[in-house]
């Protein structure tokens, strides 16, 4: 992940701990769309053009799967991971942990 990309991302890991909230981001880390993490896997089906998620929850497989069936390369960053994740070329996962002492 690019340096840049750490620092602006990290920036918003306070304010979304906690929140049970995603917030998606496009390659040029402009702010795409906020929902609450319930609705994060029907909102990554129903949208393109993300490059990072940040969310305050568990990266699934599930997750996973719907993100690397964009075909772009997308950075998944929850608080933990998930058990037994398989996973997949494109689909980069981080917690807000690395984050915030990148």
């Amino acid at each position: 992940m690019p340096a840049e990309a750490f620092d602006k991302l990290s920036q918003y890991v306070s304010e979304i701990e906690g929140t049970l909230m995603a917030v998606a981001f496009d390659e040029g880390l402009n702010e795409l769309w906020r929902r609450p993490v319930s609705e994060l896997a029907q909102q990554l089906s129903d949208t393109k053009g993300y490059k990072f998620i940040l969310f305050d929850g568990v990266v699934t497989q599930r997750l996973i799967d719907i993100t690397s069936a964009s075909g772009e390369e997308v950075y998944l960053i929850g608080v933990r991971l998930g058990d037994n994740l398989s996973f997949k070329p494109g689909v980069k996962v981080l917690t807000m942990e690395r984050l915030k002492h990148h």
